[in-house]
């Protein structure tokens, strides 16, 4: 998601020198929300990743989680990260012994060791092919 999502159509007289376009200054600050849902519709909790070094220390909705890393994207650390404080909650809060995620094709989704993880914990991944 990006702080600033400045369009592409704007309006002005035909033949105008000059188009302003209002701005934030911010069109290429970006940050990362994860939204997730069990198969039941219940809702994980949002986690919003911001690219910063530490959490900002503002007032967020309750139920939202603020993570930050230098990227401001979901890595390698930030998936082990939700599955041991998102998913492994959910998923043991139920009687199933097994569990199935599906993922979009993100590269740090599918690392052999984000799949390791995720096989130990008894959750098996679908992952979504990129271009659907």
């Amino acid at each position: 998601m990006a702080f600033n999502l400045t369009s592409n159509t704007t309006i002005e007289h035909r033949g105008a020198k000059s188009v302003f376009i209002l701005s934030t200054g911010h069109e290429h600050s970006n940050f990362t929300v994860v939204l997730a849902c069990m198969a039941n519709g219940e809702k994980l909790p949002p986690v919003i990743i911001f690219k910063l070094v530490n959490i900002p220390q503002e007032d967020f909705p309750d139920g939202v989680i603020i993570r930050a890393n230098p990227k401001g994207w979901m890595n390698e650390d930030e998936m082990t990260w939700w599955l041991e404080n998102i998913w492994t909650k959910c998923t043991r809060q139920g009687t199933n012994p097994r569990s199935l995620l599906a993922l979009d094709s993100f590269s740090a989704h599918k690392t052999d060791t984000i799949k390791r993880q995720f096989h130990r914990k008894n959750t098996d991944l679908a992952v979504i092919p990129g271009g659907f």
